[in-house]
Protein backbone atom coordinates (compact mmCIF):
# COMPACT_ATOMS: atom_id res chain seq x y z
CA UNK A 1 0.00 0.00 0.00
CA UNK A 2 2.26 2.80 1.20
CA UNK A 3 5.16 1.22 -0.60
CA UNK A 4 3.37 1.25 -3.98
CA UNK A 5 3.97 4.99 -4.42
CA UNK A 6 0.68 5.26 -6.29
CA UNK A 7 -2.70 6.59 -5.09
CA UNK A 8 -4.71 4.08 -7.09
CA UNK A 9 -2.75 1.11 -5.73
CA UNK A 10 -2.91 2.44 -2.16
CA UNK A 11 -6.68 2.85 -2.36
CA UNK A 12 -7.20 -0.53 -4.01
CA UNK A 13 -4.97 -2.15 -1.41
CA UNK A 14 -7.13 -0.80 1.41
CA UNK A 15 -10.32 -1.83 -0.39
CA UNK A 16 -8.94 -5.34 -0.94
CA UNK A 17 -7.88 -5.71 2.69
CA UNK A 18 -11.24 -4.63 4.10
CA UNK A 19 -13.50 -5.86 1.25
CA UNK A 20 -15.06 -2.41 1.31
CA UNK A 21 -17.74 -1.70 -1.32
CA UNK A 22 -17.28 1.40 -3.46
CA UNK A 23 -20.77 2.62 -2.65
CA UNK A 24 -19.78 3.00 1.02
CA UNK A 25 -16.60 4.85 0.01
CA UNK A 26 -18.58 7.17 -2.26
CA UNK A 27 -21.04 7.90 0.54
CA UNK A 28 -18.26 8.57 3.06
CA UNK A 29 -16.46 11.14 0.88
CA UNK A 30 -19.64 12.52 -0.73
CA UNK A 31 -18.53 11.80 -4.31
CA UNK A 32 -20.25 9.86 -7.09
CA UNK A 33 -19.21 6.22 -7.34
CA UNK A 34 -17.86 6.88 -10.84
CA UNK A 35 -15.20 9.14 -9.32
CA UNK A 36 -14.14 6.43 -6.88
CA UNK A 37 -13.79 4.02 -9.80
CA UNK A 38 -11.57 6.50 -11.65
CA UNK A 39 -9.38 6.99 -8.55
CA UNK A 40 -8.94 3.21 -8.27
CA UNK A 41 -8.14 2.81 -11.98
CA UNK A 42 -5.57 5.63 -11.94
CA UNK A 43 -7.63 7.61 -14.46
CA UNK A 44 -8.18 10.53 -12.12
CA UNK A 45 -7.02 11.93 -8.77
CA UNK A 46 -9.10 13.58 -6.05
CA UNK A 47 -9.10 17.41 -6.31
CA UNK A 48 -5.96 18.77 -4.65
CA UNK A 49 -7.87 21.38 -2.65
CA UNK A 50 -10.09 18.67 -1.12
CA UNK A 51 -7.66 15.77 -0.91
CA UNK A 52 -6.80 16.24 2.79
CA UNK A 53 -10.47 16.16 3.78
CA UNK A 54 -11.17 13.21 1.48
CA UNK A 55 -8.26 11.20 2.86
CA UNK A 56 -9.29 12.00 6.44
CA UNK A 57 -12.75 10.57 5.77
CA UNK A 58 -11.27 7.52 4.04
CA UNK A 59 -8.88 6.97 6.94
CA UNK A 60 -11.78 6.98 9.41
CA UNK A 61 -13.82 4.63 7.21
CA UNK A 62 -11.02 2.10 6.71
CA UNK A 63 -9.77 2.32 10.30
CA UNK A 64 -13.25 1.56 11.64
CA UNK A 65 -13.48 -1.43 9.32
CA UNK A 66 -10.00 -2.69 10.31
CA UNK A 67 -11.01 -2.68 13.97
CA UNK A 68 -14.47 -4.16 13.26
CA UNK A 69 -12.91 -7.05 11.31
CA UNK A 70 -10.11 -7.50 13.86
CA UNK A 71 -7.42 -7.21 11.16
CA UNK A 72 -5.25 -4.55 12.82
CA UNK A 73 -2.31 -6.98 12.97
CA UNK A 74 -2.62 -7.52 9.21
CA UNK A 75 -2.56 -3.76 8.67
CA UNK A 76 0.60 -3.60 10.79
CA UNK A 77 2.23 -6.26 8.63
CA UNK A 78 1.24 -4.50 5.42
CA UNK A 79 2.75 -1.24 6.65
CA UNK A 80 5.57 -2.94 8.62
CA UNK A 81 4.50 -1.14 11.79
CA UNK A 82 6.04 -2.10 15.13
CA UNK A 83 3.94 -3.85 17.74
CA UNK A 84 1.54 -1.64 19.66
CA UNK A 85 2.34 -1.01 23.30
CA UNK A 86 -0.29 -1.37 26.00
CA UNK A 87 -2.54 1.66 26.25
CA UNK A 88 -2.17 2.71 22.62
CA UNK A 89 -5.41 3.10 20.69
CA UNK A 90 -5.38 0.75 17.69
CA UNK A 91 -8.14 2.65 15.88
CA UNK A 92 -6.30 5.97 16.19
CA UNK A 93 -3.05 4.40 15.02
CA UNK A 94 -4.81 2.79 12.05
CA UNK A 95 -6.51 6.06 11.13
CA UNK A 96 -3.28 8.06 11.35
CA UNK A 97 -1.19 5.58 9.35
CA UNK A 98 -3.84 5.11 6.63
CA UNK A 99 -4.10 8.87 6.26
CA UNK A 100 -0.31 9.10 5.84
CA UNK A 101 -0.38 6.32 3.25
CA UNK A 102 -3.03 8.07 1.17
CA UNK A 103 -1.45 11.53 1.39
CA UNK A 104 2.01 10.24 0.45
CA UNK A 105 0.56 8.21 -2.43
CA UNK A 106 -1.38 11.24 -3.68
CA UNK A 107 1.75 13.42 -3.75
CA UNK A 108 3.69 10.81 -5.70
CA UNK A 109 0.83 10.24 -8.19
CA UNK A 110 0.32 13.96 -8.65
CA UNK A 111 4.03 14.49 -9.27
CA UNK A 112 4.15 11.78 -11.95
CA UNK A 113 0.95 12.92 -13.72
CA UNK A 114 1.31 15.02 -16.94
CA UNK A 115 0.21 18.65 -16.83
CA UNK A 116 -3.24 19.41 -18.26
CA UNK A 117 -1.94 21.61 -21.07
CA UNK A 118 0.56 18.98 -22.21
CA UNK A 119 3.65 20.94 -21.15
CA UNK A 120 6.60 19.03 -19.67
CA UNK A 121 6.61 18.92 -15.90
CA UNK A 122 9.13 21.08 -14.12
CA UNK A 123 12.38 19.24 -13.39
CA UNK A 124 12.73 20.96 -10.00
CA UNK A 125 10.51 21.10 -6.95
CA UNK A 126 11.02 22.96 -3.67
CA UNK A 127 9.94 21.54 -0.32
CA UNK A 128 9.79 23.51 2.93
CA UNK A 129 9.52 22.15 6.47
CA UNK A 130 11.40 19.36 8.25
CA UNK A 131 8.52 16.91 8.58
CA UNK A 132 7.25 17.40 5.04
CA UNK A 133 10.77 16.99 3.65
CA UNK A 134 11.42 13.77 5.56
CA UNK A 135 8.10 12.16 4.66
CA UNK A 136 8.26 13.24 1.02
CA UNK A 137 11.88 12.20 0.46
CA UNK A 138 11.42 8.84 2.21
CA UNK A 139 8.31 7.93 0.22
CA UNK A 140 9.77 9.19 -3.07
CA UNK A 141 12.98 7.18 -2.61
CA UNK A 142 10.93 4.12 -1.64
CA UNK A 143 8.74 4.44 -4.76
CA UNK A 144 11.76 4.86 -7.05
CA UNK A 145 13.56 1.85 -5.58
CA UNK A 146 10.55 -0.45 -5.56
CA UNK A 147 9.43 0.47 -9.07
CA UNK A 148 12.90 0.20 -10.61
CA UNK A 149 13.81 -2.65 -12.95
CA UNK A 150 17.51 -1.76 -12.81
CA UNK A 151 20.07 -1.72 -10.02
CA UNK A 152 19.97 1.36 -7.80
CA UNK A 153 23.04 3.45 -6.95
CA UNK A 154 22.38 5.99 -4.19
CA UNK A 155 24.53 8.39 -2.16
CA UNK A 156 23.43 10.44 0.85
CA UNK A 157 26.03 12.75 2.39
CA UNK A 158 23.74 13.71 5.29
CA UNK A 159 24.26 12.15 8.75
CA UNK A 160 22.00 9.09 8.68
CA UNK A 161 22.11 8.87 12.48
CA UNK A 162 20.62 12.35 12.86
CA UNK A 163 18.04 11.66 10.15
CA UNK A 164 16.86 8.49 11.90
CA UNK A 165 16.82 10.30 15.23
CA UNK A 166 14.37 12.83 13.80
CA UNK A 167 12.49 10.53 11.44
CA UNK A 168 12.28 7.61 13.87
CA UNK A 169 13.70 4.14 13.28
CA UNK A 170 10.20 2.73 13.72
CA UNK A 171 9.41 4.20 10.28
CA UNK A 172 11.98 1.89 8.64
CA UNK A 173 10.42 -0.84 6.52
CA UNK A 174 11.95 -3.42 4.15
CA UNK A 175 11.92 -2.65 0.45
CA UNK A 176 10.06 -4.94 -1.96
CA UNK A 177 12.47 -5.24 -4.87
CA UNK A 178 12.07 -6.51 -8.43
CA UNK A 179 15.15 -8.76 -8.31
CA UNK A 180 17.54 -5.82 -8.39
CA UNK A 181 20.47 -4.79 -6.20
CA UNK A 182 20.51 -1.58 -4.20
CA UNK A 183 23.90 0.02 -3.51
CA UNK A 184 23.55 2.80 -0.94
CA UNK A 185 26.44 4.91 0.39
CA UNK A 186 25.24 6.77 3.50
CA UNK A 187 27.04 9.39 5.57
CA UNK A 188 27.55 8.88 9.29
CA UNK A 189 28.88 11.61 11.55
CA UNK A 190 31.12 9.99 14.16
CA UNK A 191 30.77 13.07 16.39
CA UNK A 192 27.03 12.44 16.65
CA UNK A 193 27.75 8.78 17.38
CA UNK A 194 30.19 9.70 20.17
CA UNK A 195 27.59 11.90 21.90
CA UNK A 196 25.09 9.05 22.29
CA UNK A 197 26.79 5.86 21.16
CA UNK A 198 24.19 3.42 22.51
CA UNK A 199 21.31 5.15 20.73
CA UNK A 200 23.35 5.55 17.53
CA UNK A 201 24.36 1.87 17.51
CA UNK A 202 20.72 0.85 17.96
CA UNK A 203 19.72 3.03 14.99
CA UNK A 204 22.52 1.72 12.76
CA UNK A 205 21.73 -1.89 13.66
CA UNK A 206 18.04 -1.36 12.92
CA UNK A 207 18.89 0.25 9.58
CA UNK A 208 21.14 -2.62 8.44
CA UNK A 209 18.87 -5.24 10.01
CA UNK A 210 15.68 -4.03 8.31
CA UNK A 211 17.22 -3.08 4.94
CA UNK A 212 18.75 -6.55 4.49
CA UNK A 213 18.23 -6.56 0.73
CA UNK A 214 20.38 -3.42 0.35
CA UNK A 215 24.17 -3.23 0.23
CA UNK A 216 24.88 -0.29 2.50
CA UNK A 217 28.22 1.43 2.86
CA UNK A 218 28.52 3.79 5.81
CA UNK A 219 31.20 6.46 5.46
CA UNK A 220 32.41 9.15 7.84
CA UNK A 221 30.82 12.32 6.46
CA UNK A 222 33.20 14.64 8.36
CA UNK A 223 34.53 16.13 5.10
CA UNK A 224 31.12 16.14 3.42
CA UNK A 225 28.80 17.26 6.23
CA UNK A 226 28.15 20.60 4.49
CA UNK A 227 27.51 19.04 1.08
CA UNK A 228 23.89 18.08 1.93
CA UNK A 229 23.00 15.90 -1.05
CA UNK A 230 20.92 12.77 -1.62
CA UNK A 231 21.17 11.48 -5.18
CA UNK A 232 20.07 8.34 -7.02
CA UNK A 233 21.92 7.82 -10.29
CA UNK A 234 19.71 8.31 -13.39
CA UNK A 235 16.69 9.03 -11.17
CA UNK A 236 16.56 11.98 -8.78
CA UNK A 237 18.58 14.34 -6.61
CA UNK A 238 17.78 16.37 -3.50
CA UNK A 239 19.86 19.30 -2.32
CA UNK A 240 19.13 20.41 1.25
CA UNK A 241 19.43 23.67 3.16
CA UNK A 242 19.94 23.02 6.88
CA UNK A 243 19.96 25.20 10.00
CA UNK A 244 22.68 25.40 12.67
CA UNK A 245 21.35 22.24 14.33
CA UNK A 246 21.51 20.26 11.08
CA UNK A 247 17.72 20.24 10.62
CA UNK A 248 16.60 20.25 6.97
CA UNK A 249 14.53 23.39 6.34
CA UNK A 250 14.43 23.51 2.53
CA UNK A 251 14.89 20.76 -0.06
CA UNK A 252 15.24 21.22 -3.80
CA UNK A 253 14.25 18.18 -5.84
CA UNK A 254 15.84 17.72 -9.28
CA UNK A 255 14.63 15.16 -11.82
CA UNK A 256 16.43 16.30 -14.99
CA UNK A 257 18.51 13.20 -15.75
CA UNK A 258 21.54 15.08 -17.07
CA UNK A 259 21.72 17.33 -14.00
CA UNK A 260 21.04 14.41 -11.65
CA UNK A 261 23.97 12.44 -13.06
CA UNK A 262 26.30 15.43 -12.88
CA UNK A 263 25.42 15.73 -9.19
CA UNK A 264 25.95 11.97 -8.76
CA UNK A 265 29.40 12.03 -10.35
CA UNK A 266 30.43 15.09 -8.33
CA UNK A 267 29.24 13.48 -5.09
CA UNK A 268 30.76 10.09 -5.92
CA UNK A 269 34.16 11.68 -6.56
CA UNK A 270 34.10 13.20 -3.07
CA UNK A 271 33.60 9.78 -1.46
CA UNK A 272 37.22 8.97 -2.29
CA UNK A 273 38.39 11.33 0.47
CA UNK A 274 36.15 9.77 3.12
CA UNK A 275 36.86 7.01 5.65
CA UNK A 276 34.72 3.89 5.31
CA UNK A 277 33.03 2.71 8.53
CA UNK A 278 30.97 -0.26 7.28
CA UNK A 279 31.20 -2.01 3.92
CA UNK A 280 29.41 -5.04 2.38
CA UNK A 281 31.36 -8.26 1.69
CA UNK A 282 30.60 -11.78 0.45
CA UNK A 283 31.68 -15.04 2.07
CA UNK A 284 34.49 -15.96 -0.34
CA UNK A 285 35.97 -12.45 -0.15
CA UNK A 286 36.17 -12.79 3.63
CA UNK A 287 37.94 -16.10 3.20
CA UNK A 288 40.25 -15.25 0.30
CA UNK A 289 41.20 -11.89 1.73
CA UNK A 290 42.25 -13.55 4.97
CA UNK A 291 39.77 -11.61 7.09
CA UNK A 292 38.38 -14.67 8.88
CA UNK A 293 41.88 -15.98 9.60
CA UNK A 294 42.94 -12.67 11.10
CA UNK A 295 39.68 -12.38 13.02
CA UNK A 296 40.25 -15.68 14.82
CA UNK A 297 43.83 -14.89 15.85
CA UNK A 298 42.33 -13.05 18.83
CA UNK A 299 41.85 -14.70 22.23
CA UNK A 300 38.47 -13.19 23.13
CA UNK A 301 35.26 -13.12 21.11
CA UNK A 302 31.69 -11.88 21.32
CA UNK A 303 28.94 -13.45 19.20
CA UNK A 304 25.43 -12.01 18.93
CA UNK A 305 23.60 -14.73 17.00
CA UNK A 306 20.33 -13.59 15.46
CA UNK A 307 19.43 -16.77 13.60
CA UNK A 308 20.36 -20.27 14.72
CA UNK A 309 23.50 -21.30 16.61
CA UNK A 310 26.34 -22.68 14.50
CA UNK A 311 29.05 -22.86 17.15
CA UNK A 312 30.54 -25.90 18.94
CA UNK A 313 28.78 -28.40 16.68
CA UNK A 314 29.31 -32.18 16.77
CA UNK A 315 31.83 -33.38 14.09
CA UNK A 316 29.25 -35.34 12.05
CA UNK A 317 27.12 -32.20 11.66
CA UNK A 318 30.13 -30.24 10.39
CA UNK A 319 30.81 -32.95 7.79
CA UNK A 320 27.23 -32.67 6.52
CA UNK A 321 27.44 -28.88 6.41
CA UNK A 322 30.68 -29.07 4.40
CA UNK A 323 28.95 -31.23 1.77
CA UNK A 324 25.90 -28.97 1.74
CA UNK A 325 28.09 -25.87 1.32
CA UNK A 326 29.45 -27.32 -1.94
CA UNK A 327 25.94 -28.06 -3.20
CA UNK A 328 24.55 -24.62 -2.34
CA UNK A 329 27.53 -22.62 -3.62
CA UNK A 330 28.52 -24.82 -6.54
CA UNK A 331 32.13 -24.42 -5.43
CA UNK A 332 34.19 -27.44 -4.27
CA UNK A 333 36.45 -25.12 -2.26
CA UNK A 334 33.64 -24.42 0.21
CA UNK A 335 34.03 -27.85 1.84
CA UNK A 336 37.60 -27.08 2.91
CA UNK A 337 36.56 -23.55 3.92
CA UNK A 338 33.94 -24.97 6.31
CA UNK A 339 36.30 -27.58 7.78
CA UNK A 340 39.12 -25.05 8.16
CA UNK A 341 36.82 -22.68 10.02
CA UNK A 342 35.64 -25.50 12.29
CA UNK A 343 39.23 -26.43 13.16
CA UNK A 344 39.97 -22.78 13.91
CA UNK A 345 36.96 -22.59 16.24
CA UNK A 346 37.91 -25.78 18.03
CA UNK A 347 41.44 -24.55 18.65
CA UNK A 348 40.49 -21.01 19.66
CA UNK A 349 37.48 -21.90 21.79
CA UNK A 350 39.39 -24.32 24.05
CA UNK A 351 40.89 -21.55 26.17
CA UNK A 352 39.40 -18.41 24.64
CA UNK A 353 37.18 -15.94 26.44
CA UNK A 354 33.88 -16.12 24.60
CA UNK A 355 30.53 -14.41 25.11
CA UNK A 356 27.52 -15.80 23.29
CA UNK A 357 24.43 -13.57 23.29
CA UNK A 358 21.15 -14.74 21.75
CA UNK A 359 17.67 -13.23 21.66
CA UNK A 360 15.15 -15.50 23.37
CA UNK A 361 13.22 -15.83 20.09
CA UNK A 362 16.38 -17.17 18.40
CA UNK A 363 16.88 -19.84 21.08
CA UNK A 364 13.27 -21.00 20.86
CA UNK A 365 13.30 -21.02 17.06
CA UNK A 366 16.48 -23.11 16.95
CA UNK A 367 15.08 -25.61 19.46
CA UNK A 368 11.90 -25.92 17.41
CA UNK A 369 13.25 -25.85 13.85
CA UNK A 370 17.01 -26.43 14.06
CA UNK A 371 17.74 -23.93 11.28
CA UNK A 372 21.15 -22.26 11.12
CA UNK A 373 23.50 -20.51 8.70
CA UNK A 374 27.07 -21.76 8.83
CA UNK A 375 28.81 -18.83 7.14
CA UNK A 376 26.11 -18.43 4.48
CA UNK A 377 25.25 -22.13 4.11
CA UNK A 378 21.70 -22.95 5.12
CA UNK A 379 21.44 -26.11 7.22
CA UNK A 380 18.71 -27.82 9.26
CA UNK A 381 19.74 -30.10 12.12
CA UNK A 382 17.71 -33.12 13.12
CA UNK A 383 16.19 -33.41 16.59
CA UNK A 384 18.89 -35.86 17.63
CA UNK A 385 21.62 -33.56 16.26
CA UNK A 386 20.20 -30.72 18.34
CA UNK A 387 20.33 -32.87 21.46
CA UNK A 388 23.97 -33.75 20.77
CA UNK A 389 24.71 -30.11 20.01
CA UNK A 390 23.38 -28.96 23.40
CA UNK A 391 25.30 -31.67 25.25
CA UNK A 392 28.53 -30.81 23.47
CA UNK A 393 28.00 -27.12 24.12
CA UNK A 394 27.48 -27.73 27.84
CA UNK A 395 30.59 -29.93 27.94
CA UNK A 396 32.63 -27.19 26.30
CA UNK A 397 31.35 -24.68 28.85
CA UNK A 398 32.38 -27.00 31.70
CA UNK A 399 35.85 -27.44 30.23
CA UNK A 400 36.28 -23.71 29.60
CA UNK A 401 34.68 -21.56 32.30
CA UNK A 402 35.44 -18.44 30.26
CA UNK A 403 32.60 -19.33 27.88
CA UNK A 404 29.46 -17.40 28.82
CA UNK A 405 25.96 -17.83 27.40
CA UNK A 406 23.45 -14.98 27.73
CA UNK A 407 19.84 -14.77 26.59
CA UNK A 408 18.20 -11.43 25.83
CA UNK A 409 14.44 -11.26 26.36
CA UNK A 410 13.39 -9.48 23.14
CA UNK A 411 9.77 -9.35 24.35
CA UNK A 412 11.02 -6.47 26.49
CA UNK A 413 11.38 -4.26 23.39
CA UNK A 414 8.01 -4.96 21.69
CA UNK A 415 9.86 -5.92 18.52
CA UNK A 416 7.92 -7.60 15.70
CA UNK A 417 8.19 -11.37 15.37
CA UNK A 418 11.48 -12.48 13.79
CA UNK A 419 12.86 -8.95 14.13
CA UNK A 420 16.54 -9.89 14.51
CA UNK A 421 18.01 -10.89 11.14
CA UNK A 422 21.59 -9.65 11.48
CA UNK A 423 24.25 -11.36 13.62
CA UNK A 424 27.21 -9.47 15.06
CA UNK A 425 30.60 -11.17 15.58
CA UNK A 426 33.52 -9.23 17.05
CA UNK A 427 36.72 -9.25 19.07
CA UNK A 428 38.79 -6.38 20.45
CA UNK A 429 39.86 -5.09 17.01
CA UNK A 430 37.66 -6.61 14.29
CA UNK A 431 33.93 -6.88 13.70
CA UNK A 432 31.70 -8.30 10.99
CA UNK A 433 27.95 -8.82 10.59
CA UNK A 434 26.11 -11.68 8.93
CA UNK A 435 22.66 -11.50 7.36
CA UNK A 436 20.00 -14.15 7.66
CA UNK A 437 20.09 -15.31 4.04
CA UNK A 438 16.47 -16.50 4.24
CA UNK A 439 15.37 -12.89 4.41
CA UNK A 440 17.45 -11.70 1.44
CA UNK A 441 15.55 -12.20 -1.81
CA UNK A 442 18.16 -10.83 -4.20
CA UNK A 443 21.86 -11.46 -4.83
CA UNK A 444 23.16 -8.83 -2.42
CA UNK A 445 26.22 -9.46 -0.25
CA UNK A 446 25.47 -11.42 2.92
CA UNK A 447 28.10 -9.84 5.19
CA UNK A 448 29.26 -6.46 6.45
CA UNK A 449 32.75 -5.64 7.71
CA UNK A 450 33.23 -2.80 10.17
CA UNK A 451 36.54 -0.99 9.72
CA UNK A 452 36.35 1.90 12.20
CA UNK A 453 38.14 1.17 15.51
CA UNK A 454 36.12 3.72 17.48
CA UNK A 455 32.87 2.19 16.31
CA UNK A 456 34.08 -1.28 17.29
CA UNK A 457 34.91 0.06 20.76
CA UNK A 458 31.43 1.59 21.08
CA UNK A 459 29.80 -1.70 20.02
CA UNK A 460 31.87 -3.76 22.49
CA UNK A 461 30.80 -1.45 25.29
CA UNK A 462 27.19 -1.64 24.07
CA UNK A 463 27.07 -5.44 24.33
CA UNK A 464 29.02 -5.51 27.59
CA UNK A 465 26.38 -3.24 29.07
CA UNK A 466 23.56 -5.27 27.52
CA UNK A 467 24.37 -8.46 29.43
CA UNK A 468 24.12 -6.48 32.68
CA UNK A 469 20.58 -5.27 31.92
CA UNK A 470 17.55 -6.78 33.68
CA UNK A 471 16.20 -8.11 30.35
CA UNK A 472 19.34 -10.21 29.83
CA UNK A 473 20.29 -13.36 31.81
CA UNK A 474 23.62 -15.19 31.76
CA UNK A 475 23.55 -18.96 32.35
CA UNK A 476 26.20 -21.32 33.68
CA UNK A 477 26.79 -24.74 32.15
CA UNK A 478 25.03 -26.36 35.08
CA UNK A 479 21.99 -24.10 34.74
CA UNK A 480 21.66 -24.93 31.04
CA UNK A 481 22.04 -28.62 31.79
CA UNK A 482 19.34 -28.43 34.45
CA UNK A 483 16.93 -26.63 32.12
CA UNK A 484 17.52 -29.21 29.39
CA UNK A 485 17.03 -32.14 31.77
CA UNK A 486 13.78 -30.69 33.13
CA UNK A 487 12.28 -29.88 29.75
CA UNK A 488 13.82 -32.37 27.32
CA UNK A 489 10.93 -34.85 27.41
CA UNK A 490 8.31 -32.15 26.87
CA UNK A 491 10.32 -30.54 24.05
CA UNK A 492 10.85 -33.86 22.29
CA UNK A 493 7.14 -34.71 22.48
CA UNK A 494 6.26 -31.31 21.00
CA UNK A 495 8.84 -31.72 18.22
CA UNK A 496 7.43 -35.16 17.39
CA UNK A 497 4.08 -33.47 16.70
Amino acid sequence: MRNTGNYACALKGLISMTNMKMMYIAKAVDYDISYISKWCNNNKLPPKKNVSSINERLAVLFADEVIAQNIFSRLCRELSLFEVCDGQNEREIAKEEIYKVLMAAFEISERSAPLKDGRKQESTNVLIGKNKILEYVAETVRAIIEESDKDIEMICTMDINSILEVYGVEKLRPYKLKNIRVFASLGLNMKSVAKESDEAITRMYNLLNIKLECEITLFDNFRLEKFNVLVIKDKIAFVFSVDNDGIMEIATQITDKEIVNKIYLQTDSKLRITDIIVKPEDSLSLEQGGYRTKFYTASDFDFFSAYGFEFLLPPDVVEQIAREAVVQSGDEKMASVVKRLQITWEERFVNGEINFILPKSTVLRYIEKGVMFYMDTHFVTTVEQRRCHVKQFVENMKNNRKIRFSVMDDDYFYYPEDFFQLSVYFNNCKLFLKKNSFSVNNSSSKFYVLTNEKMIKYIRTYFQNMVEKPYCKTYTAEEIEEIVNKNEKMILRMLDL
